[in-house]
């Protein structure tokens, strides 16, 4: 399968937004190394909360822990979205961000899509988006840029030439038909908003949310986490301080995000 392409288009997404503040302002750029760092030289910006840069292509797009994002130019949304208010919190917006990325999935293609700890999102075990959170402090505000990537027009071959350490899936190959991306970003951005709104006013509603539809707890993990491997049974996960593991033949231990790497789920 083939899959069509068609152009991001700022007037297209934002024909039906209903935003106040996610998407209002929209930079769309057919190239550029990276959409986080773009959004980031906004950051002292004055009214500029809710920028979205879009991307057509990225060459130096980055993951956790330097890894790289790969996307042929035209084949996913690549965005990046700037938080300028001090609320939510980093911690809060790492759980608002996939669970937005899931919502719209679900709501423009009808697909149930999982959590995958700490920034992966799946559709039948194969990665499908990616997140990346970065905050800083900047004077006495925190500053925040969600980073997004999700395939959507890719087909198997472009993931086969890629050598990929995981399995990858588009939006295309899973429907077996063309996702409009305009589309796709509008919702995104819609609820990237309620969500971040929930994040504020409920957070306890949105950690529940955000468990149920993480698809780790209760099964099998191997993991590397500070240049070991480490296998056992997933018996909880806290957003923040990490995923909870019951040892093999050991103890129950947590493992941060920032030190760890999910070599393999198993059921």
């Amino acid at each position: 399968m083939k899959s069509q392409t068609e152009q991001l288009s700022i007037e297209a997404v934002q024909q039906d937004l209903q935003t106040r503040h996610i998407g209002r302002r929209i930079i769309l750029l057919d190239e550029t190394p990276s959409t986080n760092d773009v959004a980031w030289s906004y950051a002292q910006t004055p009214d500029c909360h809710g920028l979205c840069v879009l991307a057509e292509l990225q060459t130096a797009g980055r993951g956790r822990r330097g890894r790289k994002w790969y996307s042929p130019p035209g084949q996913s949304v690549l965005c990046s979205i700037l938080i300028q208010n001090a609320e939510p919190s980093a911690a809060l917006l790492t759980l608002a961000a996939p669970i937005a990325v899931i919502d719209a999935i679900e709501s423009c293609c009808n697909l149930d899509a999982a959590i995958k700890w700490p920034n992966d999102i799946l559709l039948k075990n194969k990665k499908v988006a990616g997140i990346l959170v970065e905050s800083r402090k900047i004077g006495p505000q925190s500053v925040s840029v969600i980073g997004i990537g999700i395939n959507v027009h890719q087909d198997k071959d472009c993931f086969a030439e890629l050598l990929l350490d995981a399995p990858a899936v588009s939006l295309d190959i899973e429907l077996r038909r063309h996702v409009n991306r305009n589309e796709l970003v509008s919702e995104l951005l819609q609820r990237l908003e309620k969500r971040i709104h929930m994040a504020v006013e409920k957070p306890e509603k949105l950690l529940r949310d955000w468990k149920r539809r993480n698809r780790q707890i209760g099964s099998r993990v191997e993991l590397e986490s500070d240049g070991r491997q480490y296998a056992g049974t997933c018996i909880g996960i806290d957003p923040v301080e990490g995923l909870i593991v019951q040892i093999d033949r050991g103890p129950v231990k947590i493992f941060s995000a920032a030190q760890t790497s999910v070599v393999k789920n198993g059921s």
